[in-house]
C-alpha cells in the first residue's frame, strides 16, 4: 500500500508529490502517526480510499487526504506493528477471516490499539477476542466504504489521540459503547435546527441509556452535515456548542465534517471519557 505524509505546511493547495509514497497507508499530522491501515482485499482499499479523500480535509486544524492510489497489487506483508492498526476483513469469506486473524493476534499481543471492521456482520468469536474493537457493519462493499471512510474521518481519526481504547457498535451503525472508561453516542437531526436537533438528539439518548455527563472528564463532538448547511445553522450550532454550559464544567472538543449522505440531515457523534 502507499502512504501519503501530510504536514500542517502543505496546507492550503499543495498536493503531496506522486513520488512521495512510502511503504504503508499512513496519514501523520505534525510528525505523529494518526491512523495507520492495514488493508486486507478490495474492501479496505475502498476504506482506505474513502479515508484519504480527493481534497484536502481539514479538521481540528488537521489535515487530511488526498487520495491515495491503490489496487490489489499494493497488499502489503506486515513487518511491524503500527500504533493504530485498521483491518477490514469478510467474516463470509474464510481466505479473508485467515488473513485477518494473524494480523489481529499480532496488533493484540504487542498492546496496540486494534480495530477490525467485518463487511459481512459474522464475526468469529476468534476475531473478537484479539482485537479492541470487532465493528460489524453489515451492508454491501460499496456501502461499507462509504460509511466507514465517512466514520474514519469523523470519529477515529480525531481522537486517535487522546486516551481512547476502541469502540463496539451496539444500538446500529451510529450509537456505540467505547472501551473501558469511554462511551459514545450519536444522534440525528432534520428539518429546521437540524444540527442543534441533532446534538440533543444524542445527548437524549444517552440519558435513555443510563449514561449520564456528571463523571466525565471530556466530550468530543463529531458533527457530520451535508454540503447544503447553510452558515446561518453553521452560526447557531457554534453558539450553541461555545455556550460552556452545554455538558456542564466539562470540556469539550468539537468538529464538522461535510458528507454528501444526500438526506440534508445531520448526525452528532458523542465521545465521552470519563
Amino acid at each position: 500500500m502507499t502512504e501519503k505524509v501530510i504536514e500542517m505546511s502543505e496546507f492550503p493547495g499543495r498536493r503531496v508529490p506522486k513520488d512521495d509514497y512510502r511503504s504503508q497507508a499512513t496519514l501523520r499530522i505534525e510528525g505523529k502517526i494518526v491512523v495507520e491501515v492495514l488493508g486486507l482485499g478490495e474492501g479496505a482499499i475502498e476504506v482506505i480510499q474513502k479515508l484519504a479523500a480527493n481534497e484536502f480535509v481539514l479538521l481540528n486544524r488537521k489535515l487530511f487526504g488526498p487520495n491515495c492510489e491503490l489496487s490489489l497489487d499494493d497488499i502489503i506483508q506486515v513487518d511491524r506493528v503500527p500504533e493504530i492498526a485498521i483491518v477490514v476483513f469478510d467474516s463470509n469469506d474464510t481466505s479473508s477471516v485467515g488473513a485477518a486473524l494473524p494480523i489481529a493476534k499480532r496488533i493484540d499481543r504487542n498492546g496496540k490499539l486494534g480495530l477490525s471492521f467485518d463487511l459481512s456482520n459474522n464475526t468469529p468469536s476468534k476475531m473478537k477476542k484479539v482485537s479492541n474493537a470487532v465493528l460489524p457493519i453489515g451492508v454491501n462493499r460499496g456501502g461499507a466504504a462509504e460509511y466507514l471512510g465517512v466514520f474514519l474521518r469523523g470519529l477515529l481519526v480525531p481522537i486517535l489521540t487522546e486516551n481512547f481504547v476502541g469502540i463496539e457498535f451496539s444500538d446500529g451503525p451510529l450509537a456505540c459503547q467505547a472501551g473501558h472508561s469511554s462511551w459514545a453516542i450519536a444522534g440525528q437531526g432534520q428539518g429546521e435546527n437540524r444540527a442543534i436537533g441533532a446534538i440533543e438528539d444524542a445527548m437524549n439518548r444517552a440519558t435513555a441509556f443510563g449514561k449520564n455527563f456528571d463523571d466525565a472528564n471530556s466530550v468530543l463532538m463529531t458533527v457530520i452535515v451535508d454540503p447544503n448547511f447553510t452558515f446561518g445553522e453553521s452560526a447557531a450550532m457554534a453558539r450553541m456548542l461555545d455556550d460552556t454550559t452545554l455538558f456542564g464544567e466539562v470540556p469539550l472538543v468539537y468538529s464538522a465534517i461535510v458528507d454528501d449522505h444526500r438526506d440534508e440531515s445531520v448526525k452528532a457523534i458523542l465521545v465521552v471519557t470519563e
